[in-house]
């Protein structure tokens, strides 16, 4: 039985080392494409990367729509890009209008323990990443 749990602890190790260096090598290859793309498009460079800050313990519950959340860029000019990993089904994250900040909506439609959420922005000088954490609490009927 030791072994069992010694092996299970190992492997999961392992996989969670490997999806996240797959997922640091998607974002990095993603997001310097994008970012061409815009300096093609537009011929100018910014004058600084963005930053986004990590935001605090987020507790949501299922079917429940929550209240939008913004993730204010404290550095470079506007963005042009923003994305979100890892987050329930059922949330998404979108580029604000005035393209200087990010935005989570939407309602969660599976319960989950707290789990660490992922926000990509970018612009052409550079890219931030912003720790979300999230918990989704199961949907309490009453009587």
């Amino acid at each position: 039985m030791r072994l069992h749990l010694i092996y299970s602890s190992l492997v999961f190790s392992l996989l969670l080392a490997v999806s996240s260096q797959l997922f640091n090598d998607y974002a990095k290859t993603f997001i310097r494409q994008h970012c061409q793309k815009m300096v093609e498009a537009v011929g100018v460079s910014l004058l600084s990367r963005p930053e986004l800050m990590n935001v605090s313990d987020i507790t949501l519950t299922k079917y429940a729509s929550m209240q939008q959340i913004r993730l204010r860029n404290l550095g470079g000019d506007q963005l042009h890009y923003c994305d979100g990993f890892n987050f329930p089904n059922g949330l998404t994250v979108k580029l604000t209008r005035d393209g200087r900040s990010c935005k989570i909506s939407g309602a969660p439609l599976q319960a989950q323990a707290t789990t660490n959420a992922y926000v990509v922005t970018a612009n052409m000088k550079g890219r931030s990443l912003a720790v979300v954490p999230i918990e989704v609490n199961a949907l309490v009927l009453r009587e």
